[in-house]
């Protein structure tokens, strides 16, 4: 499971990672490598506390690229304020502190080096 919630934050970042490239903002792609490895580590333990999260994930991810698909912003920015709201919700259940500092996860050097 510890593997497939793994590949799930890697899928994740990757996403993010064609969102700033289809954005053709220079700036945006920059920050998508340190920002990955935050995420990475911030949620590759959310998954096996949360399970549905990963389901809430790809179902943002898809209603995400289907609104940037079908050239239709307002719906993007709902489902990316969902998604960010999602993962909010699942550091509340699991008691986590939404301010505390993010420990570096081992595997987040390699989610820097393969964007």
């Amino acid at each position: 499971m510890a593997h497939l919630n793994a590949v799930a934050v890697s899928n994740d970042t990757e996403f993010h990672q064609l969102i700033a490239e289809a954005a053709k903002n220079s700036a945006l792609s920059l920050s998508v490598a340190p920002v990955g490895a935050l995420l990475f580590s911030a949620t590759v333990n959310l998954y096996s506390g949360v399970p549905q999260a990963r389901h809430r994930l790809v179902q943002a991810h898809e209603a995400i690229m289907e609104a940037i698909i079908g050239h239709d912003p307002k719906t993007a920015e709902k489902w990316m304020a969902r998604h960010i709201r999602d993962f909010r919700t699942g550091y509340e259940i699991l008691g986590v502190d939404m301010h505390a500092p993010i420990t570096l996860h081992p595997r987040a050097l390699e989610v820097m080096q393969s964007s």
